[in-house]
């Protein structure tokens, strides 16, 4: 927050500017003693893990410490701090599973053999990461989840699951439909609207506006998450018969950030509005 907040402050307020560049300095000092140059990689059940992220393995906590990064990198130009976003990047490419037709379909592993929905920022941040380098590995990466995994996801209504090895198989198991939450619809329609931005194919923004009719009913239980007139979303959906009525700052935040995005796009909105006109009372 504070790395996007001081290029907008710094000429309007810069007394207020110096004080968030007083905090982010003090930030990026702790980052670089923390930075593991080795690049080591650990077996874990017989997959192998890259071990220089947050928490070795995290690469939901890595892709958030990019987004942080990116903006700090682009009025600075830190090279300490480009070289670690290309080196967590990397880590990220390597927590990839599976392809077109081999489970998990492309799916950015969240920490050591897990997946989890919520704040699954991996390839939309890859993308983000798409104009500091001239190789395709990131776009692609970030392309093979979103075009593969994505619908399977959104099909299977995924939540939570663990790869094992079977007989030399990778299997799903651990699979959970719940919690269904913002927090999960949120990064992936980031992630489509960003593969559009870049490569201007309009399956991109059609499959964002898809994701984000979750909010309005499109979801395992059908029920209406989000609600114009108050601009409140629910907390979550806990089971197959009770939804969280609850509407914290998570929630909403993540469903209207959504939305601004979808709304940003008018293919993505057309297709969203067409759900929501079409959707039975």
């Amino acid at each position: 927050s504070l790395s996007e907040a001081y290029p907008a402050v710094k000429d309007s307020d810069p007394i207020f500017a110096e004080k968030i560049y007083s905090s982010i300095s003090k930030t990026i000092v702790a980052i670089k003693q923390s930075i593991n140059v080795e690049e080591q990689v650990k077996n874990i059940n017989g997959f192998e893990r890259p071990a220089w992220l947050p928490q070795e393995t995290a690469s939901d906590q890595a892709a958030v410490l990019i987004l942080g990064l990116l903006p700090y990198y682009q009025w600075t130009g830190d090279t300490v701090i480009f070289k670690y976003i290309n080196q967590l990047s990397k880590g990220i490419t390597l927590m990839q599973e599976g392809d077109s037709v081999t489970a998990p379909y492309g799916a950015f592993l969240s920490w050591e053999n897990s997946w989890h929905a919520w704040g699954n920022n991996q390839a939309y941040t890859l993308l983000r990461t798409h104009d500091f380098y001239s190789d395709r590995g990131n776009l692609n990466s970030s392309l093979k989840e979103i075009l593969n995994f994505y619908p399977f996801a959104k099909n299977r209504s995924l939540s939570v699951f663990e790869l094992k090895l079977h007989e030399g198989e990778i299997v799903l198991e651990g699979i959970h439909q719940y919690p269904q939450i913002a927090y999960n619809i949120r990064p992936m329609v980031f992630a489509c609207l960003e593969a559009y931005n870049i490569t201007k194919d309009s399956l991109f923004a059609i499959q964002a506006g898809h994701i984000a009719s979750w909010l309005f009913g499109d979801n395992p239980n059908g029920q209406k998450m989000y609600f114009r007139e108050s601009g409140i979303c629910y907390d979550g959906i806990i089971s197959e018969n009770e939804i969280n009525h609850n509407s914290g700052a998570e929630s909403t935040i993540e469903a209207l950030l959504t939305l601004l995005e979808v709304e940003n796009n008018p293919i993505a909105a057309k297709t969203l509005y067409e759900y929501i006109s079409n959707k039975p009372k």
